[in-house]
């Protein structure tokens, strides 16, 4: 659940149920991480955040790095009861829906069939007229 409770304007759930507080609020020290590891020129607005359990919560950011119109910044964040601060526990880039992806790998079994179409009925491959004409 994505809950924008403290990033007003964003979209998604109001609800803070099942996010550490401590947590939901590390939107600063989620920055933060992710500025220092890729540059605040890449890093856009808060999107909200998803809890990952009692004790972890993955915060999302824009990318504003120009080559990945759609994907986001994800920030998981870690606090362990008895302590004030949070831990810091991955900086990926994911992509959106919108996102531009790779296409679907072709298994290899269909590359298969392929090379199996260019042989001849004996199971050599045809030959190619490699004549210049």
């Amino acid at each position: 659940m994505i809950s924008t409770a403290d990033h007003p304007g964003t979209s998604g759930s109001d609800s803070l149920a099942g996010a550490d507080p401590i947590l939901a609020r590390a939107v600063d020290e989620a920055r933060a991480a992710l500025v220092e590891q890729v540059g605040a020129e890449v890093v856009g607005d808060p999107q909200g955040f998803v809890s990952e359990g009692s004790h972890a919560v993955t915060q999302y950011f824009d990318c504003t790095q120009a080559g990945y119109p759609g994907w986001r910044w994800a920030v998981t964040v870690a606090h362990a009861e008895g302590f004030d601060g949070v831990t810091i526990d991955e900086v990926v880039l994911l992509p959106g829906e919108a996102a531009i992806t790779a296409p679907t790998a072709v298994a290899t079994i269909d590359c298969g069939r392929e090379a199996q179409a260019r042989t001849e009925p004996d199971g050599c491959p045809r030959q190619l007229d490699r004549r210049r004409r």
